[in-house]
C-alpha cells in the first residue's frame, strides 16, 4: 500500500496552490479543478517534468482538502505570521531609532549652519550663497522631519 504524503512545515502550501491563507473549501475544490486541468500530463506532451508537477499539485491539495493536514498548515502559517509581525515590528523600531538619530544629527548640523550664517550674514555684502545654504539646510531638515513622522504613524 501506497503511504500517504505528509506536510513540511518550511512550505507555504496556500502559496503553491496560488491562493491566500485560510482559502474556503470550495475556493481550494475550484482551484485545484482549475490546475488539474492545466497541469495534467496529457495536455503538457512536451514538458518532461509534466508527471512530477502535476503529482505536487495532487499532493498539495490532498494536504488542503484533508481536515488534518490542514489544520497542522493553518497552525504552522498562523505562528508563521505571528513571528514574521514580530521581526516586522522589531525593524520598525530599529528603522525609528537610526531615524532619531539621523535627525537629530541633522539638526545639530542645521543649528551649525544656520549659526555659521548669522555670523558671515553679518560680515558679507553677497548674501545670496549664505541664504542659499540656510534656505537647504532648512529644506533639508524639514524633509526629514516629514519623512519621519510619515514613518512613525506607519507604527501606530
Amino acid at each position: 500500500a501506497m503511504q500517504a504524503p505528509v506536510p513540511k512545515d518550511d512550505v507555504d502550501y496556500y502559496k503553491e496552490f496560488g491562493m491566500e491563507f485560510g482559502a474556503s473549501d470550495e475556493a481550494i475544490k475550484k482551484r485545484h479543478k482549475e490546475l488539474a486541468l492545466k497541469l495534467h500530463p496529457d495536455k503538457n506532451k512536451d514538458d518532461p517534468d509534466a508527471q512530477r508537477k502535476f503529482q505536487e499539485m495532487q499532493d498539495v491539495y490532498y494536504f488542503l482538502s484533508n481536515d488534518n493536514s490542514k489544520t497542522l498548515i493553518d497552525k504552522w502559517a498562523s505562528e508563521k505570521n505571528k513571528k514574521q509581525k514580530i521581526l516586522d515590528n522589531m525593524d520598525k523600531k530599529r528603522k525609528n531609532r537610526e531615524w532619531e538619530e539621523q535627525e537629530e544629527d541633522r539638526s545639530v548640523k542645521f543649528r551649525a549652519c544656520f549659526y555659521y550664517c548669522a555670523v558671515e550674514g553679518c560680515f558679507s555684502k553677497n548674501l545670496d550663497p549664505i541664504q542659499k545654504a540656510a534656505k537647504n539646510a532648512f529644506e533639508s531638515v524639514a524633509t526629514m522631519r516629514e519623512r519621519f513622522e510619515d514613518n512613525n504613524k506607519d507604527r501606530q
